[in-house]
């Protein structure tokens, strides 16, 4: 009897062995047939719009930039959108009036785009292109607030038919080069600016290694004289072309 029971339980034991053996040969079977899993790396974090917008050197990608802070960016064939970048509204700290061209009006290249004031501070704004302006943003010409609150996007002022569309705009600045002036440029008015206001960090950065707008913009606005705020504008722009 003692017998009998022991060679019931091997029984079951190599019963229960073959049957978890062979699902596990099912199972691998499956799996090569279907192939290797494929493991796709997680996409790289892009910078939210928050964030690039409490940026001084903020760029948004696509757009090209000119020496004189203008962006540009291509809408169609020949067609340019332009507005101003944030170390114009960091210049101004605000906006409270512009002076604008209306559509149709030819502009070219190094000539008078738009003025931006804010009280008794005005900077002249430079077209970087040859064409004729085919569109005004009219949201800006009622309220100018926008320009400084958004001007990569609902801030924009005009869209320009390019007379030579076949060329690339001159003097601007794409891509990857882009990026990195626009990160210069804002280094440098930070370490101009120190020495008019008194700030403490030339250039701070950003968790995501960007240049805070803010405290500049107010620390320009509200520190300086009218005086000493168009010798800082003065400095800032006659090293600009003496980069160029």
């Amino acid at each position: 009897m003692v017998a009998l029971l022991v060679v019931l339980t091997i029984l079951i034991v190599l019963t229960l062995d073959y049957i978890v053996t062979e699902r596990a040969r099912g199972g691998l079977s499956r799996a090569l047939a279907v192939g290797p899993a494929v493991v796709t790396p997680p996409a790289a974090p892009q910078p939210d719009r928050a964030m690039l917008d409490g940026r001084l050197d903020a760029l948004p990608e696509g757009t090209s930039v000119s020496q004189g802070h203008v962006w540009v960016r291509p809408q169609s064939h020949g067609v340019v959108r332009l507005g101003i970048d944030r170390v114009i509204v960091a210049l101004l700290g605000r906006l409270e009036f512009l002076y604008g061209l209306p559509e149709g009006v030819e502009v070219r290249r190094g000539g008078p785009l738009v003025m931006l004031r804010n009280g008794n501070r005005a900077l002249k704004i430079r077209c970087p292109a040859d064409g004729v302006i085919s569109r005004v943003n009219r949201e800006v010409s009622t309220d100018p607030g926008r320009v400084a609150e958004d001007p990569f996007h609902g801030g924009w002022l005009y869209e320009v038919t390019l007379k030579d569309a076949s060329r690339e705009v001159p003097g601007v600045v794409a891509g990857m080069d882009a990026a990195w002036w626009m990160h210069r440029e804002a280094k440098r008015l930070y370490e101009i600016a120190s020495a008019y206001t008194g700030l403490r960090s030339p250039h701070p950065t950003m968790a995501d290694g960007g240049i805070p707008i803010l405290p500049l913009g107010r620390q320009i606005e509200s520190s300086l004289q009218d005086d000493e705020w168009e010798d800082l504008v003065a400095c800032y722009f006659k090293e600009s072309s003496t980069r160029e």
